[in-house]
């Protein structure tokens, strides 16, 4: 098989396996980071939740430790997903280019 046949093979075989392509992947673990980060401040300095739910509220703590709890474990699960995308694209085009 031509190498330009097989590179076009490898290529739709990567589109077809699904999911978000990785940089999506490490915007959202950046995005999530940042929130739970920003729940870490809010608890430390009493800021209201997005302008409506106050530090008086009986939800304000268990909002910002949910936002803690899952925040971080979700972020370093979706760099992780990332950071493996990445290397996969990497390894694939080392692949196409003949290394």
């Amino acid at each position: 098989m031509p190498p330009w046949e097989r590179r076009e093979l490898m290529k739709k075989a990567a589109m077809e396996k699904g999911g978000l392509p990785w940089p999506a992947y490490l915007g959202l673990s950046v995005i999530v980071s940042i929130a739970a980060i920003g729940s870490c401040f809010e608890l430390n300095y009493g800021n209201p939740i997005f302008g409506v739910v106050g530090p008086d509220s009986f939800l304000y703590k268990p909002i910002l430790y949910w936002f803690i709890g899952t925040g971080f474990p979700l972020a370093a699960f979706l760099w992780t997903k990332g950071i493996a995308g990445a290397n996969e694209a990497a390894e694939l085009q080392d692949e196409l280019d003949g290394y």
